[in-house]
């Protein structure tokens, strides 16, 4: 049978999936590390991250600063681990809230279907053509810089996107045969939404939500990085490149640590979205595998 029409596996297949792929096992523990690190590991470093000590500015990494200090002579690492947190956390809650609306309007969407479906559409498609960090820029500036104004452009902006992919999901398997089959069966359509078709949607928009928080991350360190997000002296990693851009030629490590947090974070929660996605789609993990081998193969 032609790989391309293969029929793809139940969920309990990619549920038995997910412990054989060493990616995941990979990048899992060391996104896990991240965030332990982030949450608690101010209450191991307890250098504060806001106290200046002018004496000691631009003091290089040492053992009791061992990322150095910055320009108003505050501990790097305290600032980085602070910032870390206040990065993720934010992130989590942009993610939850824009997952929350996105997945309750795309399924309400393609359950009731018509002319309501037809409008939430169109509607969707409407904000998706405008460029988010317009709208975003716009919404910042109409509520005023600040945490909350941040937050509330982010979700404003990325709902609609979450949206047209749970609607899309629904709308696959909708057509699929096993939701024929439990129909004629007698099952109704709250049943059918939960126990057959939630299950199948769950795991590619776990998939989905779980690449988005790197693009959260970025969304808030780019926001900072401009001066719309938290004000200073709060640490956050976009904030404090910003601050050490002007200092970068005589004292690089300033920019370097925030931005290496950055760029780490990012990386392994998009590679570990990346083995997710395997995970939860065994058959193209065997095809990725199969021409992997084959591009190995002796000519």
């Amino acid at each position: 049978m032609n790989p391309a029409f293969e029929p793809g596996p139940p969920p309990a297949a990619g549920r038995r999936a997910l412990p054989r792929l060493h990616a995941a096992a990979a990048w899992g523990p060391l996104l896990a590390a991240i965030v332990l690190a982030c949450l608690a590991g101010p209450a191991v470093w307890r250098a504060s991250p806001t106290e200046t000590d002018l004496l000691n500015r631009f003091a290089g990494p040492s053992l009791q600063h061992p990322l150095g200090t910055d320009s108003f002579g505050r501990d790097l690492l305290a600032r980085i681990l602070h910032g870390g947190r206040n990065s993720l956390l934010t992130a989590g809650l942009v993610l939850v809230c824009t997952v929350s609306i996105g997945a309750v309007v795309g399924v309400s969407s393609a359950v009731v279907g018509g002319r309501i479906d037809q409008a939430i559409a169109r509607l969707v498609d409407g904000m998706l053509a405008l460029p988010s960090l317009i709208l975003a820029l716009g919404v910042v500036g109409a509520l005023g810089p600040g945490w909350r104004s941040l937050v509330i452009a982010l979700v404003a902006t990325g709902w609609p996107w979450f949206a047209r992919v749970y609607r899309s999901l629904v709308i696959t398997e909708r057509e699929r045969g096993y939701v024929a089959a439990a129909r004629a069966l007698g099952a109704g359509p709250l049943r059918i939404a939960i126990c057959h078709i939630g299950r199948n949607v769950f795991g590619p928009g776990l998939v989905v939500a779980t690449t988005e928080l790197g693009n959260a991350i970025l969304g808030l360190a780019a926001f900072s990085f401009l001066g719309l997000g938290v004000a200073p002296p709060t640490p956050e990693w976009g904030l404090m490149v910003s601050d050490g851009r002007q200092h970068f030629q005589s004292h690089p490590w300033i920019i370097i640590a925030p931005g290496l947090a950055i760029t780490i974070t990012v990386v392994a929660v998009n590679l570990f979205g990346d083995a997710l996605r395997d995970a939860t789609d065994p058959l193209r993990a065997r095809r990725s595998r199969g021409s992997a081998n084959a591009a190995n193969l002796p000519n």
